[in-house]
């Protein structure tokens, strides 16, 4: 067992670097009492500080949910997680760190295959990991489980998704955009009802957007300011988001069409992750982001589109998160 092996490590530590106790102190006919009372207050004082490490260490893996530690200690606890769901978004934002120089150290935070972690280490203000998570906001290791384990795990106060997502109109975006989500709107919170012998969906008054972190909004549009041109266009607005994997472009039409009239502003794209997030903190004191770039449109062409351009969607979308993180400064914009 792992508290086992930190028990070993922490005596060899007490008993000096060898690691070689002198057993035989103390119980042979040469030790004095003098000797017995001060071997028998070290080992007193030695158990006691095993004790407690034990205690700490047990503590955070259980609140955590994890059974092992990090293999890196100094590289366990951040500031900020960078979540991706793709083998596409995670070699995009390794090559975004790499051109860099940052870091991209695997980390071990989890025994779950599923579930791969990066140390980035400080990008600007923020200590960074970056963590790969299943697709979608729901089931185990999506968004909302990996964003609620590795928050306790890390002790991240913040968390960005990025990767691609789908654009909604072609006339006015392009593929590579990148898309600010300054609030979601999950498009799947609706009632079915009927419709003479055929049925539609009703958006009721629970039907609402949820605005996404202000302080890591103004992290980006600082950037924006310094760097108004950075190769490719920045939209922010209302993104969709759901479980579907949506290959129609009357549906999309439909979706977009009645998040605007539940009051979502400005619907600029859509995508998965997102559904998840909104688990990890209180509607007026969000703590995460979306940045995505547009891979597809939601439509026939989806699954050609995004095969053709979602490198080209999150190396965008990893660019400018890396640029907006390194430039800030705190307290700036």
């Amino acid at each position: 067992m792992w508290i086992a092996g930190v028990t070993e490590s922490f005596s060899q530590e007490v008993e000096g670097e060898d690691g070689n106790e002198d057993c035989s102190a103390g119980s042979g006919d040469e030790a004095s009492d003098e000797d017995s009372c001060g071997d028998s207050a070290s080992k007193l004082v030695g158990c006691c500080l095993l004790t407690l490490l034990q205690m700490r260490a047990i503590g955070t893996c259980v609140a955590a949910g994890y059974s092992n530690p990090p293999l890196e200690m100094g590289k366990s606890e951040c500031d900020l997680l960078l979540f991706v769901a793709t083998t596409t978004e995670l070699e995009q934002l390794r090559e975004a760190s790499e051109a860099r120089h940052l870091p991209f150290d695997p980390v071990k935070l989890s025994n779950d295959r599923n579930s791969r972690c990066f140390w980035l280490g400080q990008i600007g203000t923020h200590r960074t990991i970056a963590v790969k998570t299943a697709i979608g906001g729901l089931g185990y290791c999506g968004s909302a489980s990996s964003g609620f384990h590795f928050m306790a795990r890390t002790r991240a106060t913040k968390v960005i998704c990025l990767g691609m997502a789908f654009g909604v109109d072609k006339c006015q975006q392009a593929f590579g955009d990148v898309l600010v989500a300054k609030s979601v709107f999950p498009y799947e919170d609706r009632d079915v009802v009927a419709s003479g012998r055929c049925w539609e969906y009703s958006y009721s008054d629970r039907a609402t957007t949820y605005p996404s972190s202000r302080e890591i909004l103004r992290i980006l549009e600082s950037q924006l300011s310094k760097a108004p041109d950075p190769g490719f266009r920045v939209m922010s607005g209302c993104l969709l988001t759901g479980h579907a994997r949506i290959r129609c472009e009357s549906y999309r039409n439909d979706i977009v069409r009645w998040s605007r009239n539940v009051g979502t502003g400005h619907v600029i794209g859509g995508e998965m992750e997102g559904l998840g997030l909104l688990s990890l903190s209180p509607k007026n004191k969000p703590n995460w982001m979306i940045v995505k770039g547009i891979c597809d449109f939601a439509d026939t062409q989806q699954e050609q589109e995004a095969r053709a351009h979602r490198e080209l969607a999150c190396k965008n979308a990893a660019n400018f998160v890396l640029d907006s993180l390194q430039s800030w400064v705190s307290g700036s914009g």
